[in-house]
Order: C-alpha cells, then sequence, then structure tokens
C-alpha cells in the first residue's frame, strides 16, 4: 500500500471530513482554508482526530491574499505577512505539522517589477 494525500481546499474541516479521508483510503491531509477561515481553525480537535482516523497531518497552506494585506514579496507588506506566518506556522508545529506551503506572490506581475518582486520573496523566504 501507498500514501496518498489531499488538500482539504474547499471543504469544511470536520470530523466527518476525517473520516471520509479514512474511508477513501486517503492517509495524508493538506491544510488549506479561504484566507478568512484561519482564524477558525480548531487545532485541538484536527490533531485530535488526525490521531482517531489515522490520518497524517502532512502540510499547512499558508494564506496567500488578499495581495492586498498579504505578500511577501512586496517590502511594504513583507514584515506583517512573516508575522502572520510566523504565528501560523507556530501553532501547527505545536500539533505536529512540519510541511507549509507558501505562494511568494499575486499574479499578475508586470515585467518592470517581476524580477525585484522575486528578490523579495527570496529574501522573505
Amino acid at each position: 500500500m501507498f500514501d496518498i494525500g489531499l488538500s482539504t481546499c474547499g471543504k469544511v474541516i470536520n470530523e466527518e471530513l476525517f473520516r471520509d479521508y479514512r474511508d477513501n483510503h486517503i492517509t495524508h491531509m493538506e491544510i488549506s482554508v479561504a484566507s478568512d477561515e484561519y482564524k477558525n481553525i480548531d487545532l485541538k480537535n484536527l490533531k485530535k482526530w488526525s490521531d482517531e482516523f489515522n490520518i497524517t497531518l502532512w502540510s499547512y497552506h499558508l494564506p496567500f491574499s488578499p495581495f492586498s494585506s498579504i505578500d511577501i514579496s512586496k517590502k511594504s507588506l513583507q514584515k506583517r505577512t512573516l508575522n502572520f506566518y510566523y504565528e501560523l506556522i507556530g501553532k501547527a508545529s505545536e500539533i505536529g505539522i512540519r510541511n507549509f506551503v507558501v505562494h511568494p506572490s499575486g499574479e499578475p506581475i508586470l515585467d518592470c517589477f517581476r524580477e525585484r518582486r522575486k528578490e523579495n520573496s527570496k529574501e522573505s523566504l
């Protein structure tokens, strides 16, 4: 048997979802929710259900929008975004998540800004 993972993107994260993963032989879960839902994630229950249904909490998709307030490629938002990410990474790490997904910027980016924005993203990461 081999491991199969699936993102929660667009799904309500609850006990039923963990049961569905188990019943469909999905062994690994990426936590991914809409940007305004990160404040509602119940990490204690995620850990409980993960243990109960033997689902590995494989990764945590960090929010990447709205790009007007979260964007590591914009110097004006870099520090704020990183502080927010540090907080989320710290909390998710406490329940055993070790992999984090980040989008380095929004698109589209005009060519005249692209190189500098890529450098800002590399610096941030």
